[in-house]
């Protein structure tokens, strides 16, 4: 059985290790981060563990994008 995993700061750093871990292990993924460019990039990457990803971008230090967003 998969969860659907959300990982915010998605695009580096423990964020990104995160999402890889998670999709290793066969969860789906909710990811985001603020930079569209790099986190299109990383979808695709973690799309090749066989993991169902959605990203979208977000700033989570800004309270009216989050609340719009989510």
């Amino acid at each position: 059985m998969s969860r659907t995993v959300m990982v915010t700061g998605a695009t580096s750093g423990i964020g990104w290790k995160t999402a890889k871990a998670f999709a290793k292990y066969g969860d789906n993924l909710v990811i985001c981060g603020r930079r569209a460019d790099l986190l299109e990039v990383r979808k695709k990457k973690l799309e090749q563990y066989g993991a169902k990803v959605y990203a979208f971008t977000l700033n989570v230090r800004d309270r009216q994008d989050v609340e719009a967003t989510i």
